[in-house]
């Protein structure tokens, strides 16, 4: 039996049970917080700053992939200028802002 299953993983065949599918799990669980649910966190913090930090004449990218100047924030929409077309957006569309070089 040790082919099919490995006496480590004997605790599957139902005679075992309990703490030993704790130990296979466990590590699973803690690799995955660390490798995908602070991440995630640290990225939508940094979003979040990003657009509450956003003000008049920033130049942003927006996720339809244009580039226009900001010319008002009000509560969740932004107001973008094209090249003198002026278009609302919500502020999450916004992806992010472009430096003056850019």
């Amino acid at each position: 039996m040790d082919i099919i299953w490995p006496s480590g993983l004997a605790f599957l065949e139902g005679g075992q049970g309990g703490p030993g599918i704790l130990m296979l799990i466990g590590p699973i669980a803690i690799v995955w917080i660390f490798l995908v649910i602070l991440p995630g966190r640290k990225e939508k913090k940094r979003k979040a700053e990003m657009l509450d930090s956003l003000k008049k004449g920033d130049r942003v990218l927006v996720q339809a992939g244009c580039i226009g100047r900001v010319i008002q924030t009000k509560d969740e929409l932004v107001t973008l200028d094209f090249d003198g077309a002026r278009i609302k957006f919500l502020r999450n569309t916004v992806v992010r802002v472009l430096e003056k070089d850019e």
